[in-house]
């Protein structure tokens, strides 16, 4: 007999449901729909803890659209859940995802008997998804009236919308969470207005209303701090994801790690990250919460959009507070002990929990739909990332996947550049020539790699770079920039398996460019 339920609920179609909207409207519609999201899911915990009695009932995870309970056995418990199911279906049925409810039956006392549970929702949970929509009442087919504004969710429509879910009014619940919402969004306050003035006055932004004070900044003004300050008005798209998730719960035995694992993403995602965002910005004389606007980030993954200089400096920040949170909560230490375990057991070792990233860099008026979906093809360049033992754990950024050691290579490089530049002439030729250099530099390494350096071929590498007019500027690309060349040689000859990217020279170039398109 079945003494635990593990449940679980999964919400299909989100990609789509929140970046359906236009570039124009996107300040009011996007943080809307993620909230949507998260909120029939909390909804739907509230309701599970109520049908089966909170003491029964311990969750182990809820974010990123989905969620796990684990129910103890209670009478009827796959009668009330198909019931849950239906009432489901009949409040989602006109909008455009799906939330589905799977469930596996165990002995907690049998060995393995949660591991067991996990391992079969995988395919429990897919055969639902397929089956959508099949309690629904017959009306499910009958013709209804489409009203747009009522159909619609934003940042407005939720204000006053007469929707429920779950008997739950969806209006009462958002201006309840409005405040708190708001806040971690990038508002005009009187400071940005004062710093920023020059550009509302002399920016005409086509069906934009003049700024005002605690309104959402648009897409449009934060590309136009970005060229402020360096001359590019470009948004930066950020989208990252903890790499591996689901193999940590494979290997959880019982559900305390599991839940552990979940309160850790629960913090970092939901509480930290926004932390972050109040730090200041090494590019901007303000907060980076006031150039970047945060679309969703809850479960193991986030997304944000904003001027792209401080995109660059988040993400940064980002991996970097991550990795400490994993030290500073004793996962580190979880996952050696779990590989113990799988030793003894000759099962292969998990990797320890990194994050990878997705970065691309567009006009202000691109398509949310487009920048969404290139965003995610770039996540998915630096989750095919595998060197060696390292796999994932990597950014995307310009086309070029990067491991994070690589992009910090980056902005140390990118460091030295600005100081060249902000001193001396002829920068465009410098950055296009180091633009230029990574098929010299390539074949180099691959070279060094062999035991094989070839000195003539390094010198025509330091002569192409350093082809500048000015004398002093070939003696500070010498000191500044071609030491770093040869200390990646260097470094590659004497340990192949550290063999540096070549691509961090032009990807420094290409970010620089942007940084200083100002000074032309």
């Amino acid at each position: 007999m079945n003494k635990n339920w593990l449940l679980k609920g999964d919400v299909s179609g989100i990609q789509e449901f929140i970046f359906s909207t236009t570039s124009k409207r996107a300040a009011r519609t996007l943080k809307a729909r993620s909230w949507y999201i998260k909120a029939i899911c909390e909804i739907c915990g509230k309701e599970i803890n109520e049908i089966f009695h909170s003491n029964n009932v311990d969750e182990i995870y809820n974010g990123g659209g989905n969620f796990y309970y684990d129910v103890k056995n209670t009478n009827d418990f796959e009668q009330k859940i198909k019931e849950l199911q239906t009432r489901i279906d009949k409040d989602l049925k006109h909008d455009e995802i799906y939330l589905a409810l799977s469930w596996v039956g165990y002995n907690e006392e049998t060995e393995n008997g949660f591991k067991n549970a996990w391992d079969t929702m995988k395919t429990e949970s897919s055969l639902k998804k397929l089956q959508r929509f099949k309690n629904t009442q017959d009306d499910f087919f009958t013709p209804f009236q489409y009203k747009e504004k009522e159909s619609d969710i934003s940042h407005d429509t939720l204000q006053k919308t007469d929707k429920k879910f779950l008997d739950k009014s969806i209006k009462n619940i958002f201006n309840l969470q409005k405040e708190g919402i708001n806040n971690k969004l990038p508002n005009w306050n009187r400071e940005l207005l004062g710093i920023y003035d020059d550009i509302i006055k002399n920016s005409v932004i086509e069906g934009e209303d003049n700024p005002k004070i605690k309104e959402p900044i648009s897409f449009n003004y934060l590309a136009e701090f970005a060229k402020h300050r360096t001359g590019s008005a470009k948004l930066g798209i950020l989208k990252m994801d903890v790499d591996n998730l689901s193999t940590y719960f494979d290997s959880f035995n019982n559900k305390i790690d599991a839940t552990k694992l979940s309160e850790l993403l629960s913090k970092f995602f939901d509480k930290e990250i926004y932390d972050l965002l109040k730090s200041g910005d090494e590019n901007a004389p303000e907060a980076l919460q006031n150039n970047i606007y945060p679309i969703f980030s809850g479960g193991d993954d986030c997304f944000f959009v904003g001027a792209y200089d401080s995109i660059f400096s988040f993400a940064k920040l980002v991996n970097e507070q991550f990795a400490e949170i994993l030290k500073k909560e004793g996962f580190v230490e979880l996952v050696e002990k779990i590989n113990k375990t799988r030793v003894k057991e000759g099962k292969t070792t998990i990797k320890q929990t990194t994050i990878s990233a997705g970065l691309i860099v567009v006009d202000a008026h691109f398509p949310v739909v487009r920048f969404a979906q290139f965003a995610e093809e770039a996540l998915e360049d630096a989750k095919k990332y595998a060197k060696g033992d390292n796999k994932k754990n990597a950014i995307s950024v310009f086309g070029e996947v990067l491991t994070w050691k690589d992009n910090n290579k980056v902005s140390d490089l990118k460091k030295s550049l600005l100081e060249l530049i902000e001193e001396k002439r002829d920068y465009r030729t410098i950055l296009e020539r180091i633009k230029d250099s990574a098929i010299g530099f390539e074949n180099l390494q691959n070279r060094a790699i062999e035991g094989n350096i070839s000195f003539p071929k390094i010198w025509r590498l330091k002569h192409f770079l350093r082809n500048v007019k000015n004398n002093e500027n070939r003696e500070r690309i010498d000191k500044e920039i071609f030491t770093k060349y040869e200390e990646a040689l260097i470094q590659t000859y004497s340990n192949p398996e550290k063999a540096t990217n070549p691509m961090i020279f032009p990807v420094a170039a290409r970010y620089t460019e942007l940084l200083t398109r100002k000074k032309q």
